[in-house]
């Protein structure tokens, strides 16, 4: 099993990533810098994942308009983070690889929040309503995807910061800490009663969000000032895309790219999943999707055949390990996803009985909004157990119980929590099942990228059959693509299922049910050599 502590101390040594350059000790302070807009990032996709679905609700949006609305962007962001990546690994711009790309995202996800705020103000009038109502949904589309696309340049910036680094454990815990930080501050700001605190700037969603915008501003200013990088200049006779690694290193004056003689083999993954390097970017970036047809046959042909199918031969064609993988992290994410994108709705209508679309003012309208900010509250809870079990309680538990059982033990946390949600529908319980579901959310951002990197270490062992040549950055897609996924089909199908049955439980009771299930897939995961001969995994 993978309970050995020697493998574990394989995983977290530094002889994993070996490097050339040894380099001082890394600088608390600019580990906190670099990661600032992580943690920026995290407050505004919390924001998204509390306020916005009542929000549109409240609009006119019906149930399953909404899942759609929210499974435009990670579609979006399957189909374009693996190209930005590799524009991002190029980029010679004099500001460097990845400054140029968090801009961009960063520009989109500002115009995203303002445009939210303004588009507000069009539906209190009945002629402007309908207008209000599409830049709303647009807006959202574009905040979903600007904070979840702007998290690989964040990665690879990490990664170039660690690359010379002789402890990049504390860069990964500063990492992680700062994305759970991010969300303990996001899911803060949504359960504050605004309405007692006063509107600085119009309704109580326009006034979070403007909050949110300026700790955002904050967090992506001391990142840009804090992350000098150098221009990357291009190796002669060596292609950067040929290999799965980041290639930059510290200097006194910031990041230095492309130096031909600190080539390491070093990779990123955010609790998110989120690969920092694809080595097979062209999977996803439409380069070999056929022949140049008409932009709306194209994208049709994309999406329909092309695409799906790109995915399930990518999957298919990876060892059994990976794909056991795959579906437990599948499994995982539509739990974990089912639960916060849908968690403030289910508090607002089963728990404190409110309408979206009651008349403002009523009952029914004030005890909606309650179970928004009440929603938001559990939430909280479950981002500061999460940050609290992944800093002091995970690496001890699984010294004891192993690794196996320590992964098994939070999806069956998080499934029983979700369980107990549903059966017993008040505010105690609700607080203290979302606090127990951040256990489980801990091991699903934290296991699977865990067990990659093992594989990797002795690929002589686990990929030996192996024949599709794949690397780091083609297996970590594979759980990007499970994340993803998780988020297409929720939106695709739960709207629906709710809107039919009129029973928001439903929720809540996908969230259980993928988390037993991921529980029993993770029981067949390899994590140690003698598991690929009892499971029969090739």
């Amino acid at each position: 099993m993978f309970e050995d502590k020697d493998h574990l101390k394989i995983l977290l040594s530094n002889e994993i990533l070996p490097r050339k350059v040894v380099a001082s000790q890394t600088s608390w302070i600019k580990l906190i810098g670099i990661n600032a807009l992580v943690a920026g990032l995290e407050i505004a996709s919390s924001l998204a994942f509390t306020f916005i679905p009542p929000l549109l609700l409240k609009i006119g949006y019906g149930e399953t308009q909404m899942s759609i609305i929210f499974g435009i962007a990670p579609l979006l962001a399957l189909l374009t983070v693996p190209s930005l990546g590799k524009f991002s690994d190029t980029c010679q711009s004099s500001w460097g690889r990845r400054r140029p790309l968090i801009c961009a995202m960063s520009t989109l996800l500002v115009v995203g929040l303002i445009s939210l705020a303004i588009a507000q103000s069009l539906l209190f009038q009945s002629t402007t309503k309908l207008l209000g109502m599409i830049v709303v949904a647009m807006s959202v589309v574009v905040v979903d995807y600007a904070s979840q696309a702007a998290i690989n340049p964040c990665e690879s910036l990490m990664a170039d910061y660690l690359h010379s680094s002789n402890d990049p454990d504390k860069g990964y815990l500063v990492y992680s800490s700062m994305l759970s930080l991010g969300s303990c501050i996001g899911y803060l700001l949504s359960a504050l009663n605004w309405e007692e605190i006063g509107h600085f700037v119009g309704t109580v969603e326009q006034t979070a969000i403007v909050v949110v915008l300026v700790l955002f501003l904050i967090c992506f200013g001391v990142t840009m000032v804090v992350a000098r990088e150098q221009p990357y200049v291009p190796v002669k006779g060596m292609d950067l895309l040929s290999y799965s690694v980041i290639s930059d290193s510290l200097s006194d004056n910031g990041y230095s790219s492309g130096d031909e003689d600190n080539v390491n083999f070093i990779m990123v993954q955010s609790p998110m999943g989120v690969t920092v390097n694809f080595e097979d970017a062209a999977l996803f970036s439409g380069e070999d999707f056929g022949p140049k047809d008409s932009g709306s046959s194209r994208l049709c042909t994309l999406c329909v055949t092309d695409w799906p199918l790109k995915v399930i031969g990518m999957i298919r064609s990876s060892p059994g390990i990976l794909q056991q993988i795959f579906w437990t992290d599948l499994f995982s994410w539509m739990a974990v996803m089912s639960h916060v994108m849908f968690c403030t709705d289910f508090v607002a209508t089963v728990v404190f009985g409110g309408r979206a679309n009651a008349e403002l003012g009523t009952i029914e309208a004030r005890r909606f909004d309650e179970g928004v900010r009440v929603g938001s509250l559990g939430l909280l809870l479950h981002s500061i157990t999460a940050f609290l079990f992944a800093v002091f309680l995970q690496n001890q538990l699984t010294a004891v119980i192993g690794l196996r059982n320590t992964y098994i033990f939070g999806l069956l946390s998080f499934a029983f929590a979700m369980l107990f949600t549903v059966l017993f529908p008040n505010v105690t319980v609700l607080n203290v099942c979302a606090a127990i579901s951040g256990i489980g959310f801990t091991v699903i951002t934290s296991v699977p990228n865990t067990l990659i990197t093992f594989y990797h270490a002795q690929a002589n062992v686990y990929f030996k059959a192996r024949s599709d040549g794949g690397g780091y950055g083609q297996d970590i897609a594979i759980l990007d693509t499970a994340y993803y996924m998780s988020q297409i089909i929720l939106s695709l199908v739960m709207g629906q299922l709710v809107e039919m049955s009129g029973l928001p439980h439903l929720y809540i009771i996908m969230a259980s049910i993928c988390g037993f299930v991921a529980a029993y897939s993770a029981t067949k995961v390899v994590f140690c050599p003698s598991d690929m001969h009892k499971f029969n995994v090739k």
